[in-house]
């Protein structure tokens, strides 16, 4: 079953910038940030997606091609 929309958009829009920010992800996607931070916990919990890195040098690497 794929993911909801909101976290698709979330995907689609970290797959243009893989270092792209929470607040950058909100503004582009025109979601809220906590609706940004809940579709982001909801893909970590669902192990589709994952961060490493600093916190100013950060990267999201997408766990599953299959969306």
């Amino acid at each position: 079953m794929p993911p909801p929309l909101k976290e698709m958009a979330v995907i689609k829009t970290i797959q243009e910038n893989l270092q792209i920010s929470i607040a950058a992800i909100a503004t582009k996607t025109g979601l809220s940030k906590r609706t940004v931070d809940r579709a982001i916990a909801s893909l970590k919990e669902k192990a589709i997606l994952s961060r490493i890195g600093a916190k100013n040098n950060s990267t999201w690497i997408i766990s599953k091609s299959d969306l």
